[in-house]
């Protein structure tokens, strides 16, 4: 079960000097003022061990720390649970000082600025710096070793120590009491519409329904079974729904984080995965105006199993993507759609892949594993089994009569074999399906003609969407929205938003400053483009640490060369939550990557990023024909990751072989580094665009460009300096 976030005001961006406790303990009051309002706590400290007390939302918490053994423990007494961590988890980095302060020492500068004396104590001043600015300033008593005074300049807060007592705490107060039990998450408290709940219709899926503002639907697991439910606006105005499962009572997890916003143009998909013990009951809720409410059970995958599915008719073919570090199952089964038996063929190939420099891996077919061709009875199956070392990438089925489900299941972590694959059939084994019960002799049926011979997965189906994610791990991402660090909202919303990639997408996951301060060339290719993997990119997204400078550009141009830009369909996915730091014009490159890729894309999505900031992350966007979107909460942030994947699902519009003549009108000069507007008459093709380039003696050295698809009149910039172009 997956922890819920919970955040501390007294205590998160307040960062403590991590010097080692002395012996002797004592006692104080945590004093802490935050956009005009003050609350008070308690605080312990004895050797390594310290105890914080406070309320949060009515509810009284408590955290013990044991720096000895390096654990951090999470009461809520009157719930009688604790949650259970390491100090350097992210959880325990958000909600404690100490350990929190650790982590930007080593992240960040940090320098003494002399002594001061803070409530008749003297003090060591202490200033961390976050990209050359100061951010928070402590002062430490040298008399005990720890700050009684914090200013967090970036959020205006105050947090103090005050009637501090030097007296040694009873050694019991650090220990976890007896009676408490440990949770994977905190309780969550029902929300204030949990009374509707139970007199809520309950409907068993699949259905569509629509609710009005307020209503709400229940659906109870199924064993076996995921619930995905699909909501689209039902009105012209704005809609929401809320998507949450609860067990006794409680919400497993935020509603605020189970809630979308949705339109008339497409739904947005949410997926609960709980069976029977684990939740009692899901929640539908329209949380603002009318929502149309489509459910449906979906197949779980067996323990252990990475499960894909796809359907396919006679006359067409699909390819799939596999990992090819893992193991492989290939199942095909007849459907028994059309009454006839299914026939085709398949093929599977290896994956080889190779170094093409600058942190690029590409992946090449190597080679053939089968080539054969199958014909299933009504109902009946076929199993393919590869081994890991096989390194199975690529399997292309083309169908040319009757209809199938295509299955892939893969482990889940490379190296394992799941339990159930024991009880599948043998490998190449054809299975019959059981036996119908007999039935009277229908009426003689003229005989079917015979099917065409099918198209091959080239022609038939177009590609794989191919994706990289570049997300921003700077040091500003520890900065706070209404009391929660933004990489914390990132976090979680992106666990979400992983899980809604389609399967047959290919993706790569990219990230910047996340481990070295002051470092331009702090970029980590995390993933390589490979067959979406949710499982690691989850992994890998939840291990991001913020530290440093923002190299988004670069991060951007590595992005596109792992696509293969150059070659072939290729979106990245930006999310930044500020400007470039580093010493490339994004504006330069999203231009120079437009006019050099194949169809090349970047939408760009500005997290908690100031309106005068905007303009410069826009360009990458605009230049490039991707979506420029905003996000100042989580909500906003899942609804405009949702609206992103979304748009890269869309097929590419057809390309014009022969779009004809165009024509251009324009200023016959303009001065150096101006904007100019152009306007044209023409064709209207995909990807049309006006480019403003240098003349040279060798190739033409493009300046800027304008594409099509944004509409005219066209804004380009001339050259920094004059000259023909």
């Amino acid at each position: 079960m997956k922890r819920s976030a919970l955040v501390m005001g007294i205590v998160v961006l307040f960062f403590f000097n991590a010097v080692a406790a002395l012996a002797t303990g004592f006692q104080a009051t945590t004093i802490e003022t935050r956009r005009g309002k003050t609350q008070s706590g308690q605080f312990y400290l004895l050797a390594n061990k310290y105890r914080m007390e406070l309320v949060q939302e009515n509810r009284q918490l408590i955290i013990l720390v044991d720096r000895d053994s390096g654990k951090t423990r999470l009461l809520v007494p009157s719930e009688g649970v604790y949650l259970e961590m390491d100090n350097s988890d992210m959880q325990s980095l958000m909600n404690n000082p100490f350990e929190a302060h650790q982590h930007m020492v080593d992240s960040y500068d940090a320098r003494m600025d002399g002594s001061e004396t803070v409530e008749g104590i003297i003090c060591d001043k202490q200033v961390i710096t976050v990209q050359g600015k100061d951010v928070m300033t402590v002062w430490i008593a040298k008399s005990y070793g720890f700050p009684i005074r914090m200013e967090n300049q970036m959020n205006g807060s105050l947090m103090e120590l005050k009637n501090i007592v030097k007296k040694q705490p009873d050694s019991g107060l650090f220990e976890v009491p007896s009676g408490f039990n440990l949770v994977e998450s905190m309780p969550i408290d029902p929300p204030e519409w949990a009374g509707d709940i139970a007199a809520a219709p309950l409907k068993t899926p699949p259905f569509e329904q629509i609710i009005q503002e307020g209503q709400v639907l229940r659906i109870k697991p199924k064993a076996g079974y995921h619930v995905r439910v699909s909501g689209r606006n039902a009105g012209s105005g704005k809609s929401a729904f809320t998507f949450v499962a609860f067990k006794d009572g409680r919400p497993l997890s935020k509603p605020s984080m189970g809630t979308y916003n949705v339109s008339t143009d497409g739904g947005i998909n949410a997926t609960h995965r709980q069976q029977p013990g684990e939740a009692d009951i899901f929640v539908v809720r329209a949380r603002t105006g009318s929502v149309i409410i489509e459910a449906q059970f979906v197949e779980a995958p067996p323990q252990g199993v990475i499960l894909k599915k796809y359907a396919l008719e006679a006359n067409a073919g699909k390819g799939v993507s596999l990992n090819h570090r893992k193991a492989s199952r290939l199942i095909i089964k007849d459907t028994d759609k059309f009454g006839r038996k299914s026939s085709g063929s398949v093929q599977v190939y290896s994956t080889r892949t190779r170094d093409a420099g600058n942190g690029v891996t590409v992946y090449d077919n190597d080679k053939e594993l089968i080539n054969e061709t199958f014909e299933l009875a009504s109902g009946a199956s076929k199993v393919w089994h590869f081994g890991t070392g096989q390194k199975a990438g690529t399997a292309n089925i083309d169908v040319s009569a009757g209809s199938v489900e295509i299955l892939t299941e893969q482990p889940e972590k490379p190296g394992e074999i799941p339990p159930s694959w024991a009880k599948l059939p043998v490998v190449g084994t054809t299975v019959s399906a059981p036996p119908a019960p007999a039935a009277a002799p229908a009426p003689a049926k003229k005989a079917a003609a015979p099917a065409p011979k099918a198209a091959s997965p080239a022609a038939a189906s177009s590609e794989p969407a191919r994706m990289v994610l570049v997300l921003d791990g700077s040091g500003s991402m520890w900065g706070q929205i209404d009391g929660t660090a933004k990489i914390a909202i990132a976090k979680e919303v992106m666990a979400d938003i992983i899980d809604q990639i389609p399967a047959d997408f290919q993706t790569g996951l990219i990230v910047y400053g996340h481990r070295r301060k002051g470092d331009c060339q702090d970029i980590e290719m995390l993933m390589p483009v490979a067959p979406h993997n949710p499982a690691d990119m989850k992994v890998k997204v939840q291990a991001i640490s913020p530290k440093g400078k923002t190299p988004l550009s670069e991060a951007v141009r590595q992005a596109a060369q792992a696509l293969r830009y150059t070659e072939e369909r290729a979106t990245v996915v930006l999310v930044s939550d500020g400007l470039e730091t580093c010493d490339i014009d994004p504006c330069e490159l999203a231009a120079e990557l437009a006019m050099s890729g194949v169809d090349f894309t970047v939408h760009v999505i500005g997290f908690d990023i100031s309106k005068e900031d905007q303009g410069r992350l826009r360009c990458l966007a605009d230049k490039t024909g991707g979506l420029f979107l905003t996000a100042g909460s989580a909500g906003a942030l899942r609804d405009a990751l949702f609206t992103t994947v979304e748009k890269v699902k869309e097929p590419p519009p057809p390309v014009v072989e022969d779009p004809g003549t165009a024509t251009l009108s324009a200023p016959p000069s303009v001065p150096a580094g101006s904007d100019f507007k152009v306007q044209w008459e023409g064709p209207d093709s995909r990807n049309d665009y006006i480019a403003l380039s240098r003349k040279t003696k060798h190739e033409p050295q493009r300046v800027d460009l304008h594409l099509h698809q944004k509409g005219q009149p066209g804004s380009l910039r001339g050259a920094g300096q004059g000259g023909r172009l």
